[in-house]
């Protein structure tokens, strides 16, 4: 049996990790147990046995109680994996869990949420009523994983109650954090309107509460949701109030993703001059921060947006820089590389040069 079910086994037990070992192992040598490839339980006949026998001998009170180690063990195990997971931003999902979460390492993590996770979810929806406190841990404690997954339907369902309930609570922060992670669910599946109230409402509060991580990971959903819509305007000014916050926050790496997400952004919007300010910054920090792969991005989107400002040999330049830097990331940004340096030859008249380049392109894909 694997450490996590025997450990949850314990919890439901009350008993140490090694006790219930012993006593699984006495279960085993009466073949009391049946084997179901990597896991062991009770032989159906056994099961049924037991729980007619729990019902006459356990009082409602040890079942209940017995059923909350089992829950709060799941939840421990739930916020250790989220950690684990390293997502960068959402520690403000914590909650009262910060000070005690102790990582599992992220390999780990991932293969117990993929196994637990569907467990996790039914057991939010059966105690809603009954414990509305394990909604709102799960709503932080899965927000990650859910994300990752693509599983944006589920974590719609799970915080849409948790806002539910935090909402008939008196926990301010605990109702930001539900609309913090419904917000990010919503931006996801496409409703960015509906995202943009939940996560306005939760602003003030992250704001006076200098949960300054909250802020940032706000901003960028709030962003994402105006480009989703087309509003490459709005959609830069947010990613320019991002940059800031970023530069506050003391993170360089996030303000140079949030700088070439707001050029790319003025790009679209139809300046160019704006977005070469901002991508020219993102190269200054990706290089003295030494971040390889923000270096190759930005001198590629520079190159594109020089050549839109009709300053097409500067664009050739820094494609050929882009593309020498992009070497080291592999094939997609090696593409871009060389489709930019055809957009620079192009704009100099260089035809047979541009056809050359953009069948590279092709091959690199």
């Amino acid at each position: 049996m694997c450490s996590s079910d025997l450990s949850a086994l314990a919890a439901l037990w009350d008993l140490r990790a090694d006790e219930a070992d012993e006593l699984l192992a006495g279960l085993d040598r009466a073949h009391l147990l049946a084997r179901r490839e990597e896991r062991v339980g009770l032989h159906d006949v056994v099961r049924a046995f037991a729980h007619d026998r729990g019902l006459d001998a356990d009082p409602h009170s040890a079942r209940t109680a017995a059923l909350d180690r089992l829950v709060d063990h799941l939840l421990e195990r739930a916020w250790s994996a989220h950690v684990g997971l390293h997502v960068a931003g959402e520690s403000c999902l914590y909650g009262a869990r910060e000070a005690e979460v102790v990582a599992l390492p992220e390999d780990v993590a991932r293969a117990w949420l993929d196994t637990h996770a569907e467990q996790l979810l039914t057991m939010a929806a059966s105690l809603e009523g009954e414990r509305p406190d394990v909604v709102l841990e799960l709503s932080g404690a899965l927000s990650s994983w859910l994300n990752a997954g693509g599983r944006h339907q589920d974590g719609r369902w799970l915080h849409a109650h948790a806002v539910a309930i935090a909402s008939r609570g008196d926990d301010p922060a605990a109702l930001a954090r539900a609309r913090l992670a419904f917000g990010h669910s919503l931006t996801r599946l496409g409703e960015a309107e509906a995202a943009a109230r939940e996560l306005e409402a939760a602003r003030p509060v992250f704001e006076q509460t200098g949960e300054q991580g909250a802020v940032r990971l706000l901003l960028s959903l709030l962003a994402l949701g105006e480009y989703q819509a087309q509003r490459f305007d709005r959609a830069a000014e947010r990613f320019d109030e991002l940059v800031v916050a970023a530069r506050t926050g003391g993170s360089p790496y996030e303000e140079t993703i949030a700088l070439g997400n707001a050029g790319d952004c003025w790009r679209a919007a139809g300046r160019p001059d704006e977005a070469a300010i901002r991508i020219h910054e993102a190269l200054i920090i990706a290089e003295r921060e030494d971040l390889g792969m923000v270096r190759a991005a930005n001198l590629i989107n520079l190159s594109q947006v020089l050549v839109q400002l009709e300053r097409p040999v500067e664009g050739l330049e820094r494609a050929a820089a882009g593309l020498e830097a992009a070497a080291a990331f592999g094939d997609f940004l090696v593409g871009h590389a060389h489709l930019a340096r055809a957009g620079a030859l192009l704009a100099l008249g260089d035809r047979k040069s541009t056809r050359l380049n953009s069948s590279h392109r092709c091959i690199s894909y």
